[in-house]
């Protein structure tokens, strides 16, 4: 089910709009523009949901140095960040961490998608 949110595009209404989708709600924003801008709403299509997969019981998520947030469980790790541009993330979990860099593109690459027919997925299914 998703949540309706009106002013999604005023300063209230967008950091609204991310704390819902950092959540990991549907958010549908209707503003009508009066006292807002739309680029706002590009700035939060860039969260990125980021997954890390551990046998250890917390993990932390770094993104370009900053920590994002700390989070305990077990095995599936969830972290929404904000993909600007080209970021590097790390996770860490006491002395043990990984890395990887991630971009932001305006248009997906093709070749990374599975065509319809099946074709020849190599690694994707």
């Amino acid at each position: 089910m998703a949540i309706l949110l009106t002013g999604g595009a005023g300063y209230i209404g967008s950091h609204t709009c991310v704390e819902l989708l950092n959540l990991g709600m549907e958010v549908v924003v209707v503003d009508n523009l009066s006292n807002s801008n739309p680029k706002v709403l590009d700035r939060v299509e860039t969260i990125t949901e980021v997954k890390v997969y551990s046998n250890q019981n917390t993990v932390t998520l770094y993104a370009n140095g900053r920590k994002v947030a700390t989070k305990t469980g077990s095995r599936v790790f969830t972290f929404r960040v904000q993909n600007l541009g080209e970021m590097k993330l790390e996770a860490v979990s006491g002395n043990l961490h990984d890395s990887a860099v991630i971009r932001h593109v305006n248009k997906p690459n093709m070749s990374y998608k599975l065509p319809k027919d099946g074709g020849n997925g190599g690694n994707w299914t």
